[in-house]
């Protein structure tokens, strides 16, 4: 099943953004031999048009309307070709979306006609498609990775949750001219999506989690993290995290979520669902504490007359005192067991320590049971399918990574891989 859905542009479906736009209009007319993919350029994959004099004349009109989106990236080989045409490379491990801001101002187009379908069919040469239009303007392209951190800033994202998203800008630069084409299918039964970056695997459209090598796909689906009711149609009380092994609470799915996203936007839901035992055996501790200090402290008493355990004789010694009801002479600094501060002390320990349990028993517990919450389930299935998409885009760069930096080890079988969202190579990782 497609782990992501991503919205048409606003641009349209049959638009495609030109990574270095400029005042030269030749490409219109031109005929494209293929769908744009593995991040290729209009200019690279179409030809000079053999029945363009069929088509009619081309035709400006004004345009003033503006055009914004942060078009979500697939994840592997086929984004980072794309952002390498744009000139963003560098971006591929980081970015998760290809945001774009467009003012456009006028629209050259060409139609096709009779007389050109009838020269297409005749010829067979006119491919996939035409470049039936080119838009005019000016405005701004840039890479930006989904974040709720500091410096982030929420940008447009069609039909997304909300129809916007927390995001740090990576690289951006300026563009202006013919910043935008529109491709006119020949054959509309042959008809495939595209995406604002031509190929739709880059765009990240659909990401298919069962096509993706077994290696990867286990060690995603150990992780990933699911909604789960639990109580019949009770659906905002009543549900758990479940990943691979099983529930899991609602402060481990934010310490997860906050790993993987690097966004702190969850932190508020994780709390604490043992007060009473953390904070009934933090106050008995310092009972107890409280309890041994008294007693330590009063553990030896003075003598006096009425101290049968202190020093005493007849004669006096140096520094003894009479006393005249006993008639004998005794030690004032002498100190006798306090049985009192004796059993202060016993008591404090076995105080404290029975704080101490149920302290423990608090922290061990504190994430509380995995069906506890203090969000909504509603919100709950927006930050998992966040959560999900990040981390399969994990997955797959921690895979293509180690591959780069190491040879697999020779007992393992490689093969080359292409699906949709990910180019690489199957293997053990």
């Amino acid at each position: 099943m497609p782990a992501s859905l991503q919205a048409a542009s606003p641009l349209g479906p049959s638009y495609v953004l030109v990574p270095l736009p400029g005042d030269d209009d030749s490409l219109l007319g031109r005929v494209l031999l293929a769908p744009p993919e593995q991040g290729r350029s209009l200019d690279e994959i179409s030809r000079p048009n053999e029945c363009a004099d069929k088509l009619d004349p081309r035709r400006a009109s004004a345009l003033a309307s503006t055009f914004e989106d942060a078009q979500s990236l697939a994840v592997g080989g086929q984004a980072r070709a794309a952002l390498a045409t744009f000139g963003f490379e560098a971006d591929a491990q980081t970015a998760t979306h290809f945001y774009y801001k467009l003012e456009v101002s006028r629209r050259l187009s060409q139609t096709d006609t009779p007389a050109y379908v009838a020269c297409c069919k005749d010829r067979g040469t006119c491919g996939y498609g035409y470049v039936s239009a080119l838009v005019y303007g000016h405005g701004q392209y840039a890479t930006a990775s989904e974040s709720s951190g500091h410096g982030s800033i929420t940008l447009p994202v069609a039909g997304g949750a909300g129809g916007s998203i927390a995001a740090q800008v990576l690289h951006k630069r300026d563009v202006a001219g013919y910043v935008a084409a529109v491709v006119t299918v020949t054959d509309p039964a042959a008809a495939r999506a595209l995406s604002v970056l031509g190929d739709p695997k880059a765009a990240g459209i659909t990401i298919d989690e069962q096509s993706l090598p077994q290696q990867i796909r286990e060690r995603y689906e150990a992780q990933r993290v699911q909604v789960q009711q639990t109580d019949g149609d009770r659906i905002e009380v009543a549900y758990q995290f479940v990943d691979g092994s099983g529930p899991i609470t609602e402060n481990e799915f934010t310490r997860r979520y906050e790993d993987v996203t690097g966004s702190g936007e969850l932190s508020p839901a994780r709390s604490m669902r043992r007060k009473g035992l953390v904070f009934g055996g933090l106050a008995t501790m310092m009972g107890g504490a409280a309890l041994i200090t008294v007693g330590v402290l009063n553990v030896n008493s003075p003598c006096d007359h009425t101290s049968a355990e202190c020093p005493f004789g007849l004669t006096q010694n140096p520094g003894w005192v009479y006393d005249p009801v006993q008639h004998n002479y005794y030690d004032p600094n002498g100190t006798v067991t306090n049985t009192l501060g004796v059993l202060g002390i016993i008591g404090g320990g076995m105080l404290a320590a029975a704080g101490a349990t149920v302290f423990g028993l608090g922290i061990a517990h504190d994430d509380g049971a995995p069906t506890e919450h203090s969000i909504s389930r509603f919100d709950a299935e927006i930050y998992v399918t966040r959560y999900n998409h990040a981390l399969l885009r994990r997955v797959v760069q921690e895979a293509e990574t180690r591959l780069r930096e190491g040879a697999p080890p020779a007992s393992v079988s490689v093969m080359p891989l292409v699906t949709p969202g990910f180019v690489g190579v199957a293997g053990t990782f």
